[in-house]
């Protein structure tokens, strides 16, 4: 999408920072950029450390570098409304594990294998050989500690089917899978964003899911298409075509701009009626709009994916 001629690509990073922008005035977005929180941090790692994870292992550097800050951001300003601190650092380490799964080097065969046989070693209670694995997979047996069956459930299902998107992205360029059917975006999608963990993460165990499971379809909608929406310009300076923007395009056959105006409307229509729903109950109404700020506050600020590149912040 990109051009490699200076001015042209200039004015479609113009085009594409005033389409962004326009989303997040849509959704009311407000919160100002605040620093890393290096306190927090400090506490992944040692947690992280007590789950078996050292700067000795292999992939330490990508794990605590990117992947456990990455984990950190989202905890600290997209889940930052929740009380219990224990529940909110597995939050971190969930999403830390998931990213460094996601991050996965194809092209070495052991890290290869490891994303191949996590969900087997997982259920067969098979010893995950990487570390970094192991943590993930520690982490999503510790849900069941803090969430109730059905949560728990839905959050550990959530992680395998996103280790099953990694694996089905490496092997689509080898099976050579090309996105015709519109259905194909959205069911990639529903696995590759762990959209059931992160919707389940929002509420306190404590709240009656009877309150907003009938937001549910909606919150995963933009769970999933907030981080389409803002992560598209990352995924498009690296070259990744694996994601809902551009699976949405070439199975449309519309351009990548256009396919990111139709999840835009889609994430803003989710957004509105996920209000209608649990307005009757205040508590949730309040949770639900400091997550949602959060939410798109860890995109927009978030290292990861470059904002800061089309003058969101500098």
């Amino acid at each position: 999408m990109f051009p490699t001629n200076p001015s042209t690509k200039q004015a479609t990073q113009t085009s594409l920072l005033e389409v962004l922008q326009s989303f997040l005035t849509r959704c009311s977005f407000k919160v100002p950029h605040s620093p890393f929180d290096t306190t927090f941090y400090v506490l992944a790692v040692q947690e992280s450390e007590r789950r078996g994870v050292t700067a000795g292992c292999k992939g330490a550097d990508k794990y605590f570098n990117s992947s456990l800050k990455t984990g950190v951001s989202i905890a600290t300003m997209s889940y930052n409304h929740i009380e219990n601190r224990s529940i909110q650092m597995l939050v971190c380490l969930f999403t830390a594990g998931a990213t460094y799964i996601d991050d996965t080097n194809a092209a070495d065969p052991e890290d290869r294998r490891n994303v191949e046989k996590f969900s087997e070693r997982f259920i067969t209670g098979e010893v995950q050989p990487d570390p970094f694995h192991a943590l993930f997979a520690g982490v999503m047996r510790d849900m069941y500690n803090h969430f109730g069956r059905i949560a728990a459930n839905s959050i550990v299902s959530a992680g395998l089917n996103f280790c099953n998107s990694v694996l089905l992205e490496i092997c689509s360029k080898e099976l050579n899978i090309v996105s015709t059917e519109p259905e194909y975006a959205l069911f990639y999608r529903n696995m590759s964003g762990a959209p059931d963990a992160y919707t389940f993460f929002i509420f306190p165990p404590t709240m009656p899911i009877s309150i907003y499971i009938q937001a549910f379809p909606d919150i995963i909608k933009i769970v999933n298409h907030a981080n389409d929406i803002l992560s598209f310009y990352k995924e498009e300076t690296t070259g990744d075509e694996v994601n809902c923007v551009s699976l949405t395009a070439m199975s449309r056959r519309i351009s990548k701009l256009e396919a990111l105006g139709i999840l835009i409307d889609e994430c803003v229509a989710a957004h509105q009626n996920v209000v209608k729903i649990i307005t009757p109950s205040k508590e949730a109404l309040k949770i639900y709009h400091k997550w949602m700020q959060g939410y798109l506050a860890f995109h927009v600020y978030a290292e990861r994916y470059r904002l800061n590149e089309l003058g969101f912040w500098c």
